[in-house]
């Protein structure tokens, strides 16, 4: 049976969107998938990204119009084109809550955190808590993230709690 998942990620650039693709896509890839992301990234400015998984080839490379699950790096810039039933992470340490929609809303203080390790960006904790909304294994993104220092790994462990 195919099973295809999408995520979408917005920010600014120099937050770290590039990095955080990167290594969902080798978390995935590490885990069996078949894997194909996308970014636009310019610092300082509103940057975009995604992620389409599938446990078979990755044919359609098109940007998806609804993702399963999107990543909010800063609540001034995102779309809400998540799928029914569909999993939103925000990165901010005020609950978000969104009307008229049927999904499954996380807020978290991310650049806090971050910036309590000595990271000054927020996407490996982010990355934490996707993963485990994903499913994802905590050890397998561990692996993704080897050779980063230990503030990162740290900050993905934070995430993967909440």
């Amino acid at each position: 049976m195919l099973k295809i998942y999408d995520f979408k990620i917005y920010g600014f650039g120099g937050q770290g969107i590039r990095t955080f693709i990167r290594l969902l896509e080798k978390a995935y890839l590490l885990s069996g998938w078949h894997v194909f992301g996308s970014y636009t990234v310019e610092r300082y400015k509103k940057s975009s990204g995604y992620v389409r998984v599938s446990n078979k080839k990755v044919l359609d490379k098109g940007q998806p119009e609804e993702a399963n699950f999107i990543v909010i790096m800063d609540k001034d810039f995102y779309s809400l084109d998540v799928k029914d039933k569909g999993v939103v992470i925000f990165n901010s340490p005020e609950p978000i809550k969104l009307k008229n929609k049927n999904v499954k809303v996380y807020s978290i203080d991310a650049t806090g955190i971050a910036l309590s390790l000595g990271l000054n960006a927020p996407n490996t904790v982010l990355l934490g808590v996707l993963a485990k909304k994903a499913g994802l294994k905590i050890n397998t993104v561990k692996k993704a993230l080897a050779g980063m220092n230990e503030a990162n790994h740290r900050a993905l462990e934070e995430g993967f709690k909440r």
